[in-house]
């Protein structure tokens, strides 16, 4: 299979520079691989994929996992290392280009419908994009803003004010977060322990405004932002509220402001908004999002040899030839070889 051979290691320099030419999303950010990679003292290894000496795709690889995917996290025991949310996959992938990822990964994004070939969609579930305020083909209808906006003025009437993370130290917002999470859910969040570590490494990355009343936090969203060419990727993680405030809609005005800010900062830039809510798993979200498929990456479909059997790539093809006093002849293709082509396009080599 020629998918197998295509892929080769390469350096986490080479990963880095082609997620800032092709983007991605939060999972597979380089920074938030590497402090993965870090605290489960478990190095990345990168693997990239050449086409006329050009890199047009990289993935960072636990083993055959894609990391920072939930499903990394699960095989290999690390989800309590960072919450990464139910995110969708953006991989650094070329525009243009069809390839097959002969990797392990879930919650694909639908980006990549048309790029990688051996994606299947999930039929059992979806994921959920927040609707747009002022742009967008899905928006919250006029009657639901004009409710936000009231519900907005509410707060702010009752000494509400809006507070940029940036404001806060990796300490301060673990703080926060933990305690408003724990109000909202009455448990401790995911990766607890080791948040203001995960703070204070990616507070650049961090997005939207926390809501205060006075000097009491209310509300507070852990949310995550990156960027492609043609989008501002925005992974929202979870929430946490604080039940006494209730009766004001604190999350409520929190995602309206959050989201119209956001809208406002990818217009700017020319890009379009994609805020993940992570899986359609919530009554609220019927408001606040619309359902997008998901997709999962499965083991490339093995190739025919007669697919194979062109002029342009007859000599890379004929693996089995053998030379005889007259020139070269192609070896039989037995049941038994083809059965065993099938066995090793199922192993995933990276050299």
């Amino acid at each position: 299979m020629l998918t197998r051979s295509a892929w080769k290691t390469i350096s986490p320099l080479d990963y880095r520079s082609a997620f800032e030419r092709f983007g991605g999303s939060f999972a597979v950010h380089p920074r938030v691989v590497g402090l993965l990679a870090s605290l489960a003292r478990r190095p990345a290894r990168y693997a990239g994929l050449m086409r006329r000496g050009d890199l047009i795709a990289a993935v960072p690889l636990w083993g055959e996992h894609i990391i920072a995917t939930q499903l990394a996290l699960e095989f290999y025991e690390a989800t309590h290392l960072i919450d990464i949310g139910d995110s969708e996959i953006v991989l650094p992938v070329a525009e243009g280009v069809s390839i097959d990822l002969p990797f392990k990964a879930n919650l694909i994004s639908p980006l990549h419908a048309n790029n990688i070939g051996n994606v299947a969609r999930e039929e059992n579930f979806a994921m959920t994009l927040a609707k747009g305020v002022q742009t967008g083909d899905r928006r919250l209808s006029a009657k639901s803003r004009s409710e936000r906006r009231r519900e907005t003025r509410r707060f702010q009437d009752v000494g509400g004010r809006f507070v940029p993370m940036s404001d806060f130290s990796a300490r301060e917002a673990a703080a926060i977060y933990t305690r408003l999470f724990e109000k909202r859910w009455g448990f401790a969040p995911l990766g607890k322990e080791l948040l203001p570590t995960v703070l204070s490494e990616l507070a650049d990355m961090l997005c939207g405004d926390a809501l205060f009343v006075d000097d009491r936090a209310v509300a507070i969203e852990l949310a995550y932002r990156t960027d492609t060419p043609h989008w501002l990727l925005a992974n929202g993680v979870n929430r946490g509220l604080d039940p006494e405030f209730r009766d004001y809609s604190p999350g409520s005005v929190l995602l309206f402001h959050n989201i119209a800010r956001l809208e406002e900062e990818a217009n700017a830039c020319g890009k379009s908004l994609r805020f993940g809510f992570g899986l359609n798993d919530a009554d609220y979200k019927e408001l606040w999002t619309f359902e997008t498929p998901v997709y999962r990456l499965d083991p490339p479909t093995p190739r025919k040899w007669s697919d194979l059997l062109d002029a342009r790539g007859l000599m890379s093809a004929l693996r089995g030839k053998r030379r005889t006093a007259h020139g070269y002849a192609v070896a039989k293709l037995s049941g038994k070889a083809s059965s065993t082509a099938e066995d090793e396009s199922s192993k995933i080599s990276i050299r």
